[in-house]
């Protein structure tokens, strides 16, 4: 199986150098338009993330998932960074296995974005299983982040969770 994380920088604005990450809800839109439980409410993750489907290349995959996750304007401008030798790249592919052993390969991309191009998707649309509003990271909040595995119970508003393997890259990328 194949999956992706767009990790994107803002560039300009009042935030430059920060990280654009979503807070996943309780619940999520399913595929028959009811709301269903999502695990791991409150844990920050990339601006996008999914799951391949059968032969699809990593590329295929970032660019479908950031239509669905984040809307067409949004995937447009990701688009036309790749094709004008902008900073997008391919941080690092991570390979584990899944609970049940099936392999996975996760691709990680970074992007730098302009506050103005982000502004875009605030009046788009998020993930239907994220919080309405964008959350921004420094590199400072990287040793203020706890896992997943560290926390008991519930997430507070104000705390700041991943799961280990995002932290990880998060950390990587934020040095």
């Amino acid at each position: 199986m194949k999956k992706i994380s767009l990790w994107a920088v803002l560039t300009n604005g009042p935030k430059v150098g920060c990280f654009p990450v979503q807070r996943r809800l309780s619940t999520k839109i399913g595929k028959d338009g009811f709301p269903e439980y999502q695990s791991y409410p409150g844990v920050l993750q990339p601006l996008v993330m999914g799951k391949g489907e059968p032969g699809e290349s990593p590329m295929k995959i970032l660019f479908r998932e950031t239509k669905e996750e984040m809307g067409e304007e949004f995937a447009g401008i990701l688009s036309r960074k790749t094709g004008c030798g902008r900073k997008f790249f391919l941080f690092s592919p991570e390979e584990y296995r899944e609970k049940n052993g099936e392999p996975v390969t996760d691709y990680n991309f970074i992007v730098r974005i302009s506050q103005e191009e982000l502004d875009k998707v605030d009046k788009v649309k998020l993930y239907s299983g994220a919080e309405p509003n964008l959350v921004f990271l420094s590199r400072k909040d990287a040793d203020n982040i706890r896992t997943t595995k560290e926390i008991n119970g519930e997430i507070q508003e104000d705390d700041l969770v991943m799961f280990p393997d995002h932290l990880e890259i998060f950390k990587k990328i934020a040095a």
